[in-house]
């Protein structure tokens, strides 16, 4: 299928997975080329007129060069020889297609409105990067004022193009970070909802006493994002007995956990919030403001809108909440295992047998230490850095952006490694005190026991864990609802599942696949 641009209201994060998750091609309507079209031939008028003036790029150079006024013509000739610089940057691994894809879309945001005077057919060649294999653009070594070095990755072939006419700056804007942004929101929505599937288990795990989830809370606490919380949780424990529960208070970590996800539905709509108004809004530097009352040739701006200001800190704060729900999530990992305060068999025994029996996910709980604590040392806020980036005489503050998503994506992805660990023993606590999953979540349970059994014998559990850590982490970022691969049946009786497999997929930057 296609998208079609009209206008900028069609740079929504809903089109953003279409084009950057689903592989959907981009065209412009008549409409949106022909206003395109105008703005650029607006923009021919409007250097005519101000050819003895700093037009950034049309009759400056460009970075350290736009001390030096050229005449357009001279500026265009050395321009049609293509930029200096291709792909400087390199690492270890490549951004993942989804965000290069992204970053495409929203370059094209940049067109639509005429404020880069691009060509038609300059902004048609752009979407129709989105129908061919992209060029590689490393995941490492971007970090520079705004985005020009996965912009010299990405857009270098296409600067080779005849240009015609003069444009404003058509890609020097902030469409990767625009990107991220939008496509980290995208699956953070669906990892919090992951998040509340697993603890969910855990709670009924627990049998904890169901008042600290109580939906009679909600106008107490007066809170949308906890309110929300509070609907996720009851949406999955909805059904489950009300009888034979634990008769006093679950410990703590089990009690706040509507309030802890509650800052984590506030920071995921914070994101969406600034990631859906990045990419409708990026912009390019220069800026060229197309003719109005009284503007009858229009006017260019040199700026900063290639350096996204927003999308950091959200990034930061849904970043810090996946720490925070990995922290309760080890804990209850652990108190699950300690007979004296989950009232179940102390380490999650089949009554009658030893811990040296294997049947057991006993030890188990010491998986996630290291994880969680990698995730803390991870968890810098994405602020200016006080050191100077590059020689060049402007280019003297560096974007967070590129920082701030690989650590969220970084995060994230251990997140998925702690709620590997918690999912399992949440359904060994269920089967060894012969319960049901809640209705809700039976056939969620079914489908991690196809992926990580029940233990009944000593086997490598880690094998298992890092099989469901990758469906966990596949199934937030293709949008799936399924953890098993299409086709996969399900429904067989716990315990008895086969070891299924699931398809291993290139891993590339910040954790993310490809």
């Amino acid at each position: 299928m296609t998208v079609t641009l009209a206008s900028r209201r069609d740079f929504s994060l809903a089109n953003l997975q279409r084009v950057a998750i689903g592989g959907e091609s981009v065209r412009f309507s008549p409409a949106a080329l022909k206003a395109i079209g105008k703005a650029h031939d607006d923009f021919q008028v409007h250097v005519d007129k101000n050819r003895g003036k700093f037009i950034y790029g049309v009759t400056s150079g460009g970075g350290p060069d736009a001390k030096n006024h050229r005449a357009p013509e001279e500026q265009k000739k050395r321009m049609s020889r293509g930029m200096p610089f291709a792909a400087l940057a390199f690492g270890d691994d490549d951004l993942p297609e989804s965000v290069v894809r992204g970053a495409i879309f929203a370059t094209l945001a940049m067109f639509i409105d005429g404020t880069t005077a691009t060509h038609p057919d300059r902004a048609k060649l752009i979407a129709g990067m989105l129908d061919k294999p992209l060029p590689p653009v490393p995941a490492q070594g971007l970090t520079a004022a705004g985005e020009i070095m996965p912009l010299f990755a990405l857009y270098s072939p296409t600067w080779q193009q005849k240009v015609k006419g003069y444009q404003a700056g058509s890609g020097n804007g902030a469409p990767f970070v625009s990107a991220m942004g939008g496509i980290a929101a995208l699956q953070a929505r669906r990892r919090l909802e992951l998040v509340e599937k697993v603890f969910a288990l855990s709670i009924e795990g627990l049998a904890a006493p169901l008042e600290a989830y109580d939906p009679a809370l909600k106008p107490l606490w007066a809170d949308p994002h906890e309110g929300a919380a509070l609907d996720g949780l009851n949406r999955w424990l909805k059904g489950v007995p009300r009888k034979g529960r634990r008769t006093y208070q679950a410990p703590v970590s089990w009690r706040i956990l509507p309030r802890v996800l509650g800052q984590a539905h506030r920071a995921v709509a914070a994101l969406e919030e600034t990631a859906a108004h990045s990419i409708a809004v990026t912009a390019a530097n220069p800026t060229f403001v197309p003719p109005r009352r009284g503007l009858p040739y229009g006017k260019t701006m040199s700026t900063g809108t290639y350096h996204n200001a927003i999308v950091p800190p959200t990034l930061d704060s849904v970043a810090a909440s996946w720490v925070d729900l990995a922290t309760l999530a080890h804990r209850h990992s652990v108190k699950l295992h300690k007979g004296e305060y989950s009232l179940i068999p102390d380490r999650l025994l089949v009554p009658g047998t030893d811990w040296l029996s294997g049947h057991s996910t006993t030890y188990f709980e010491y998986v996630p230490n290291g994880f969680v604590d990698e995730m803390r040392r991870l968890m810098e806020p994405s602020l200016l850095s006080p050191a100077e980036p590059a020689a060049s005489e402007q280019d003297d503050i560096s974007s967070p952006g590129f920082a701030a998503w690989r650590a969220e994506a970084k995060i994230a992805r251990l997140l998925d490694m702690v709620l590997a660990v918690l999912a399992p023993v949440a359904s060994q606590a269920l089967w060894v005190t012969k319960r049901k999953a809640p209705p809700s979540l039976a056939g969620f349970l079914d489908e991690i026991r196809q992926l990580f059994p029940v233990v009944e014998s000593t086997r490598r559990l880690g094998d298992d864990g890092k099989r469901l850590a990758d469906a966990f982490s596949a199934m937030v970022e293709s949008g799936s609802d399924t953890l098993l691969p299409s086709g996969r049946a399900s429904g067989r009786a716990p315990g008895k599942t086969p070891r299924t497999r699931v398809a291993t997929r290139k891993r590339t930057a910040g954790g993310r696949t490809r």
